[in-house]
């Protein structure tokens, strides 16, 4: 929005103005969103109480609903990044109910991402969601190192505070990594068109699995890749989630764990150990910089022993189709 040779009162004059138009025009509270972030980006830190007072009366909304604006827009662009999707796919006109949304994403992924998509397409109500949002049960892909319980607060509340906490902020640092891997596609990957998120299977968690798609169709899937965001007391997890890690590993040529921003050394370098202990040779280790940059700790040596790379249609196998399998339909081998 900011125009080049504008000084700081003309730009806020034009914020003011394009804030204006969008409040009498009707537009959506992403579009007013948008332009009232784009302002903040482009003013000086000094003058943001002055440009909020002003969007709010351009738009005759509070600065407190402004803001909530600003956030809700930055946190479906992050779950859209998480996803592989459009940075603005998830947006939907009603705001109230895009925030409950969000909550229920934040609590369970699956749940989250069906509600969002409901309510692009206007499938769902504010009432609906509201009404699952206190019903989902907390989704957890790592464990936590829970606080204390506050005083008075049930255990299923702990929980979900515990748990709603845990997943946004790893959701944030999903969505920075995937984006530093994306950039970085052409030096990691040259052979490679895209990223996008694991397919959903009964047999691993796909929160934060990823795969890189190759531009020849004859090889569409070039390696899969799992995002590990490991606070300092963490490595736990890794050590008690490898022998999952090491099979999933196994149906694609190359594999890749990718740390996130802030682990420590130590945990990268236990996590070389434990590949080398178990000669996992198909798997690399990547590493994001707080600055977005991605570098190659190690690289696949070797492809995947045993290789179950001809099954990875087990991968997409849906859960209707496990309880087929289960009630007594053969299964194709996993080898």
């Amino acid at each position: 929005m900011a125009v080049a040779g504008l000084t700081d009162v003309e730009s806020a004059q034009t914020a003011h103005r394009a804030l204006a138009a969008a409040k009498d025009g009707g537009q959506p509270w992403f579009v007013i969103g948008s332009i009232f972030a784009e302002a903040l980006r482009n003013a000086r830190e000094q003058d943001h109480r002055e440009l909020r007072e002003a969007a709010a009366k351009a738009t005759r909304l509070s600065p407190g609903v402004l803001r909530r604006y600003v956030l809700l827009l930055d946190r479906l662009r992050s779950i859209a990044a998480i996803e592989g999707l459009e940075r603005d796919a998830l947006l939907s006109p009603v705001f109230n109910a895009a925030e409950v949304a969000v909550r229920i994403y934040d609590r369970n992924a699956t749940a989250g991402i069906s509600s969002l998509r409901e309510l692009k397409a206007g499938e769902v109500t504010l009432v609906q969601l509201r009404d699952r949002l206190t019903k989902v049960p907390v989704e957890l892909t790592e464990p936590s190192d829970a606080p204390d319980a506050v005083e008075g607060e049930t255990r299923m509340q702990r929980n979900e505070r515990i748990g709603g906490a845990v997943i946004q902020e790893r959701s944030v640092k999903v969505a920075f990594m995937l984006q530093a891997l994306r950039e970085s596609l052409p030096s990691l990957w040259p052979e490679a068109e895209k990223i996008q998120r694991r397919p959903q299977s009964p047999f691993f968690t796909g929160h934060q699995g990823f795969e890189v798609v190759g531009k020849d169709p004859g090889k569409a899937v070039v390696a899969g890749i799992e995002m590990l965001v490991l606070d300092r007391d963490r490595i736990d997890y890794l050590e008690r989630a490898l022998p999952a890690y090491l099979t999933l590993a196994t149906f694609y040529d190359r594999f890749y764990f990718a740390f996130s921003p802030g682990t420590p050394a130590g945990y990268v370098s236990h996590a070389a150990e434990l590949l080398e202990a178990f000669d996992a040779g198909s798997i690399g280790i990547l590493v994001v910089s707080s600055e977005g940059a991605v570098n190659a700790m190690t690289g696949p040596r070797a492809g995947p022993v045993p290789s179950r790379v001809g099954n990875y249609a087990l991968l997409r196998r849906d859960r209707a189709a496990k309880t087929q399998v289960s009630a007594g339909e053969p299964e194709d081998p996993a080898e």
